[in-house]
């Protein structure tokens, strides 16, 4: 039997980069097996993406990778609310599904910032 929080491989990988050169906004790496924290955020985010949250070739497994693993606010995953911890997906999973690392402007979006000013820093809106 395969272990269900375990990553599935998929022929149709998307070979997110860690580094998008040029706009430094980080982007999915690898997961440390022995994050136990991960386990508790996949399950927390569960109910937006399901089994998704498994597959490494999505866009959903993308942002909640980069949640656990690269989020520069490095928000303690233990205290923060529901609410918080699913705007921070919602956004990067928004990112992550539009190809954001090919986007001309990063729009703030993967920073450490709070998601309301993820947005176009030309506008100020």
């Amino acid at each position: 039997t395969q272990n269900p929080t375990a990553p599935t491989a998929n022929p149709n990988f998307i070979d997110f980069p860690t580094s998008i050169e040029g706009t430094g906004a980080p982007t999915a790496t690898a997961p440390s097996p022995s994050l136990n924290i991960g386990d508790e955020i996949k399950e927390r985010l569960f109910s937006i993406s399901g089994d998704l949250l498994n597959d490494i070739s999505t866009p959903q497994w993308a942002a909640y990778n980069w949640l656990v693993n690269v989020d520069p606010a490095e928000m303690d995953h233990s205290t923060i609310s529901q609410k918080t911890l699913e705007q921070r997906y919602i956004a990067a999973l928004l990112y992550f599904s539009t190809q954001g690392q090919f986007w001309l402007d990063s729009f703030n979006f993967l920073t450490e910032d709070d998601v309301c000013s993820w947005r176009d820093s030309r506008s100020g809106k």
